[in-house]
This record gives C-alpha cells, sequence and structure tokens, in this order.
C-alpha cells in the first residue's frame, strides 16, 4: 500500500483518498497499515476509508471476546487473523477500536458510489442494509436507486481484464470492481494467476485512468501432506477455477 501511494500516485494534501475497506487480516502487518492511515489523516490528509467486512469481523469478534468469561476465553490474538494488531496486554488498543468503528459503510460523492462489497437492491432500504455493503457479491444495480452514478466496490477479485472492461462502461452507471485479488498472488511468472490477479489497484476518479502495484508482500504456505491437493501438480492449482473445476471432473468423472 505504502508504495502504490507515495511511489506510485505520490499523493497530496490537494488529493482526496477513498479507500475500499479490508485493511486488515490481507497482509503480514494489519498494525502498520491502520497506523499509516490514521497518520496520514493527522497530518492533514483527505484519506477517507470505508468498512470492510475484516474490519467488521474485527470489532465483532472483539465483542464476543470481551463478553466470554474470562475463565473461558483464549488469547483474543488467537481468534483473528489479524495478531499484530494486539499489544502486550493482549487487549486490542482503543485507538484501533475507535478507528474501526468510525469508518462508513459507503461514501456518496457527485459522481459515483464507494462501498466496500456493494448493495442489495432487493432490500427494502439498499442504504440501510449494512452487512450487505460489505459482503454482497454479484448483484444486479437499480439505476432507480443510483441516479445513474456508477457504484466502485471491492471485495470480488476481479480479473485485470474485466475491470478494464468495466471501466469503459463507466457512464452506464453500472457496478465497477478494483479489487483484483491482490492476496491471490502468484510469483510464477507466466502462470494464469500471475498474469491476472495479484495487484492493488488505484483509480484516478478524474481522469479514470487505473494505477496499480503488484503484491510485494507474498508469502508461500506450504500445502499439508494430508491435503487431496497436493498430489496435484502446482501448474494445475494455478489453472482458472473453472478449467481446474473441468480438469477435476474428467479425471474423478
Amino acid at each position: 500500500m505504502y508504495r502504490l501511494l507515495h511511489q506510485i500516485l505520490k499523493i497530496s494534501k490537494d488529493d482526496q483518498l477513498f479507500m475500499l475497506g479490508d485493511f486488515v487480516s490481507k497482509g503480514p502487518s494489519s498494525a502498520k497499515v491502520l497506523d499509516h492511515i490514521m497518520d496520514l489523516q493527522a497530518q492533514g490528509y483527505e484519506v477517507y476509508p470505508i468498512r470492510g467486512n475484516h474490519e467488521q469481523k474485527i470489532l465483532d469478534k472483539w465483542a464476543w471476546w470481551q463478553g466470554e468469561p474470562e475463565s473461558l476465553r483464549g488469547p483474543f490474538a488467537g481468534t483473528i487473523k489479524a495478531p499484530d494488531l494486539v499489544d502486550a496486554n493482549g487487549q486490542l488498543p482503543q485507538k484501533y477500536i475507535d478507528f474501526l468503528e468510525s469508518l462508513p459503510y459507503f461514501i456518496e460523492t457527485d459522481d459515483v458510489w464507494m462501498v466496500h462489497a456493494g448493495f442489495d437492491f432487493h432490500a427494502e432500504d439498499p442504504f440501510r442494509d449494512t452487512d450487505a455493503m460489505m459482503v454482497i457479491r454479484g448483484y444486479e444495480v437499480d439505476h432507480a436507486y443510483t441516479k445513474g452514478k456508477p457504484i466502485i466496490h471491492g471485495h470480488t477479485p476481479t480479473l485485470f481484464a474485466s475491470i478494464q472492461r468495466q471501466l469503459k462502461e463507466f457512464d452506464r452507471g453500472g457496478a465497477i470492481s478494483l479489487d483484483n485479488g491482490c492476496v491471490l498472488y502468484h510469483p510464477k511468472e507466466g502462470t494464469w494467476r500471475s498474469k491476472t490477479m495479484g495487484r492493488l489497484l488505484a483509480l484516478d476518479l478524474d481522469t479514470r485512468q487505473l494505477y496499480l502495484q503488484r503484491n510485494i508482500d507474498y508469502v508461500p504456505k506450504p500445502m499439508p501432506a494430508h491435503s487431496p491437493l497436493a498430489k496435484i501438480p502446482s501448474w494445475v492449482r494455478t489453472l482458472p477455477v473453472p478449467v481446474f473445476q473441468r480438469l477435476i471432473h474428467r479425471i474423478v468423472g
């Protein structure tokens, strides 16, 4: 994130920076990410972060853990995927609680809607269904609600070519994903995943230019020996999901 903001975008205090959520549990240091966002705001940068489902999970886990009898609960760090947020006393610092609780579920500007996941336009009031805003996928935009403005969102990993196609339809007021599956990056050049996924994206809403930074925090996870996938060659596991499924179906079926 730091490289994208400061070496590629080179943000200044004249810019407005909108961030689509999932700042935690997605890399080696969630605390550094939150600290940097808060530092930018403290320095007078116009930074507007939005709540994602992973931020909500931290808050939900904290509330649950606080309500458990002390004799029964284990370390809070063991209940979340961002243990570095926890202080030396095993607590979630108040500065992180306050920051996460302050995050809005969506932002509307004169030109666009911005939300982590999207809106459920089948709900009685799509702009009150906060759960959907953090987790919904595959929704159809109802222009009666959006006033013809596009919805910029994350949450749903999307092929880079598909994102480019969505941007060409910007003025039609559809949904545009800026989630290129940064955490899905695979370092082997030439693989399907390395060519189509694994980038952190930013969109200039004035020029509609797309900026990208490839995942530089990739840490390979060893395949458990007991996993059925362990016997499958790695080149097969990096195939697109539909192709992988068809291949497995042919082998098994």
